[in-house]
């Protein structure tokens, strides 16, 4: 039994270091920001990101993996927004909140060109984990 509970400890950590490094990334918060305000597709993502139409589209898939967006074909377009289940904006101070697992971020809002908000110094983000998986490793 304590094995499995490590093992499944273990494995909450390794979601959590993996959700954790998807949005370490500049260019997929700033996708996450602006699919916040409605579907897209990556003809109109490129212009706004202003990289190459690959590095949108890998971005977004590396999104989609750590199914924080979703999509949905029409025709020869396929449009991405925010996965519901997971991220969400909140409606008091218009953060994304982030919520996979165990994990739980609050990342503050960010400007139009994807910087983090002027207002704070230091970038506001609380993050939240399941202690249990801690209790497990100790005990």
């Amino acid at each position: 039994m304590m094995v499995q509970q490590l093992s499944t400890a273990q494995n909450s950590h390794k979601a959590t270091a993996y959700i954790l490094k998807i949005l370490a990334d500049p260019t997929r918060l700033r996708l996450l920001e602006i699919i916040q305000h409605g579907e897209h597709n990556v003809t109109a993502l490129r212009p706004i990101l202003s990289i190459p139409q690959p590095a949108v589209s890998h971005h977004l898939s590396l999104l989609k993996d750590a199914e924080l967006i979703v999509s949905r074909r029409n025709g020869r377009k396929i449009f991405y927004r925010l996965n519901s289940k997971h991220v969400w904006t909140n409606p008091q101070d218009g953060s994304l909140e982030v919520s996979v697992g165990s994990l739980h971020l609050r990342l503050s809002k960010l400007a139009h060109n994807g910087e983090l908000s002027q207002a704070a110094a230091i970038p506001a983000v609380q993050i939240e984990t399941n202690m249990a998986a801690l209790t497990a490793i100790r005990t």
